[in-house]
């Protein structure tokens, strides 16, 4: 048997993430390909700060963002919180792998409240990537 990284299987990355292992056959059979997930879900955690009279606007903002999200593939979790009396809220997010959450943060509905986000919020959100043990 023979054990190929991942990306040498043409056209594979459009089909799994690239944490994989491949063992393929040896000798003189056609190679039978034999993936194995590697993959580990991502937990992220962005702290986002609102502006003081512009909450409903932020919120309808991310109300469309969070709709949005929760259609994409490998979106396990995506909410948005706020603790009694603060004016920060949490979006706590999982994703089944990380290459799920990078292709999230290719979407246009992130583009766009990338664009307009000054509009109503005080600076940029913070972003914390947790993963599991």
């Amino acid at each position: 048997m023979r054990f190929h990284p991942f990306q040498e299987i043409p056209d594979a990355l459009e089909i799994l993430n690239s944490r994989a292992l491949v063992v393929t056959s040896s000798g003189n059979l056609p190679d039978c390909y034999i993936v194995h997930y590697m993959s580990h879900p991502l937990y992220l955690i962005a702290t986002i700060y609102p502006k003081q009279g512009k909450t409903d606007e932020a919120k309808d903002a991310f109300e469309e963002l969070i709709k949005a999200t929760r259609q994409e593939a490998g979106c396990e979790l995506y909410d948005l919180v706020q603790s009694a009396g603060e004016s920060v809220w949490v979006m706590m997010e999982k994703w089944s792998s990380k290459s799920a959450w990078e292709a999230h943060m290719q979407t246009s509905h992130v583009e766009r409240i990338n664009e307009i986000g000054p509009n109503f919020l005080e600076k940029p959100s913070e972003l914390k990537i947790l993963n599991p043990l």
